[in-house]
């Protein structure tokens, strides 16, 4: 499902525009590169569903919530307290953005407060905590306890003044729901239409609280676009474009690895820029005017390495998305739910931004390997359609 969901965002944000951003409309060469990256995901999640261990994670029941194992979550409620009084002391010491005079002004270059290092850290554990509230109300679990953290985390996601921060759990949400309740695909479209309601909404009510925002109206204005749904498809229509103007402007010289190790290294403490600022000085634009260009999923692993780079890469993602996505369905405990829901989220959204090592996405990992408070062989399993006996019912 998230490989046809990548290859619906990007045909939307392939189609030719009468005025398109930055006046580039993709070239045949462009929509090359696009299937060549869909055909090689689509040829590594057929490779892991034929992989010898596959079969033991191979589905022939619909999962239940009621299978999932949930013990205390003593070591995520900790983390999470931490987590929000560091997002707490940030916007005191720093700023709101999504409360500023100039939203993306204050995303691109603005005082992230005394423990801004951190977010990197800081906004994974919000994204995890939304997703195990949510789990936990489905399975009849939830208490006020998650009621209240899942909302707060949410909340602090939102103030961030960036849609992806607090989208990439609601897809994860959004997906692990189609694989548990296995919805009409009319509902199915129904809230999909819904999600990319809230994308153009937010980004125009960002638009509207930012400096400069006459110009960027009387730019959406000039193409009858002033509206939210003009601003979700500028949105949908800048990555492919990104892609087409950097692949022309790479001329083969490719970054090997450097576009994709970026955001580690800048977090690390290297004197890097972050991934997305590479493209926009690659084209020739002011970081702090117009922030991070995004190059997509495909146009990223092109940078670094090329039509190869796209390939294996494009394969190694199909591999892990079935793989963890099968584990995760299999064994029916909650790291393994949320990680694989997680990842899942993380790369669809890297067809609106762009795909590589992130910290938050690294440091996410670390939170399901470790986060989780259980004890060695603590999973629930579906397997030939038979309920788990024996599973937890403690809070």
């Amino acid at each position: 499902m998230v490989i046809l969901l990548i290859a619906a965002v990007y045909g939307v944000g392939l189609v030719d525009r009468s005025g398109p951003v930055f006046g580039i409309n993709p070239t045949s060469q462009d929509y090359e590169l696009v299937a060549i990256g869909l055909i090689s995901l689509f040829a590594g999640s057929l490779i892991a569903a034929n992989l010898r261990f596959k079969s033991d994670y191979t589905l022939e029941s619909k999962p239940k919530f009621g299978q999932v194992l949930f013990r205390g979550d003593h070591r995520i409620i900790v983390i999470s307290g931490l987590a929000m009084t560091a997002a707490v002391v940030n916007y005191a010491t720093g700023g709101i953005p999504v409360l500023s005079n100039d939203v993306d002004g204050s995303r691109f270059t603005g005082n992230y407060g005394v423990l801004g290092r951190f977010w990197p850290i800081i906004l994974p554990i919000l994204q995890i905590v939304v997703i195990i509230a949510f789990a936990r109300l489905c399975a009849g679990r939830g208490s006020r306890k998650w009621f209240v953290l899942g909302g707060l985390s949410l909340v602090f996601l939102f103030l961030s003044g960036g849609r992806s921060l607090f989208i990439i759990p609601l897809i994860a949400i959004g997906l692990l729901s189609v694989d548990f309740f296995r919805p009409r695909f009319r509902t199915i479209l129904l809230f999909a239409a819904a999600g990319f309601g809230v994308i153009g909404a937010f980004g125009y009510a960002r638009t509207l609280g930012s400096n400069g925002s006459q110009a960027s109206l009387a730019y959406l204005g000039t193409r009858e676009q002033d509206s939210w749904f003009g601003t979700l498809d500028i949105s949908l229509q800048t990555g492919p474009r990104v892609m087409s103007a950097a692949r022309e402007s790479i001329h083969e010289s490719f970054l090997s690895g450097q576009f994709f190790w970026a955001d580690l290294q800048n977090f690390l403490g290297f004197q890097v820029m972050p991934s997305d600022r590479l493209v926009t000085v690659l084209l020739d634009r002011q970081p702090d005017q117009v922030g991070g260009l995004p190059p997509t999923l495909f146009g990223g692993l092109y940078l670094d390495w090329g039509l190869a780079g796209v390939i294996v890469g494009a394969v190694a993602i199909g591999i892990l998305l079935e793989i963890f996505r099968s584990r995760g369905l299999f064994r029916l405990n909650l790291a393994n739910l949320v990680w694989a829901y997680y990842f899942s989220a993380y790369i669809l959204m890297s067809v609106y931004s762009y795909v590589g090592a992130k910290p938050n996405l690294l440091f996410a990992a670390v939170i399901c390997l470790f986060g989780f408070d259980r004890v060695k062989g603590d999973f629930g399993e579906n397997t030939n359609g038979l309920e788990v006996s024996g599973v937890s019912r403690r809070r």
